[in-house]
């Protein structure tokens, strides 16, 4: 969820957590704005902004709705607490857009896994060969094709 601009200051990025959906959003920018706005009302909507530089993004600003007039803006000249709370209102709700997109990955997986295990014969080896801690370790070897893993493993499909 970054773009350019918006946040005057000189910001190149804008870490966008408001839930507004842009002309033109792409589909993944339209399902961050869904999660966003599955959100509970205690997570306050929030805007992060960047400045690039040789030695990465530097979050110069921080905008959170704190009610229905609109936004505040926060930076490292406001008062110490009061840039501290707006850094963890921006954390906490990336923090949950971040798990919308993280948990069905490891509910699909699950799944994926659990269909392959299905179609394999139970006392087959290549069935004790789909646990997740063994997919984990293939996936963490050098790139072989899943034929060159198992006859590598000794098992035969």
């Amino acid at each position: 969820g970054g773009g350019r601009g918006g946040g005057g200051g000189g910001d190149d990025f804008v870490l966008d957590f408001s839930g507004d959906v842009a002309q033109g959003a792409s589909r993944l920018q339209a399902l961050k704005a869904r999660a966003v706005n599955l959100a509970p009302a205690g997570l306050l909507r929030a805007r992060g902004f960047c400045t690039s530089s040789p030695s990465g993004l530097a979050l110069t600003g921080v905008e959170v709705q704190l009610g229905p007039a609109g936004y505040t803006r926060f930076n490292s000249s406001s008062p110490a607490e009061q840039w501290s709370l707006a850094k963890q209102a921006l954390l906490s709700l990336g923090t949950y857009v971040l798990e919308c997109f993280h948990t069905p990955m490891h509910l699909f997986g699950g799944t994926a896994l659990a269909a392959a295990q299905r179609a394999l014969p139970f006392d087959s080896l290549a069935h004790g060969a789909l646990e997740p801690s063994s997919i984990a370790a293939a996936g963490s070897r050098p790139p072989l094709g899943p034929r060159r893993w198992f006859l590598r493993s000794g098992l035969r499909l």
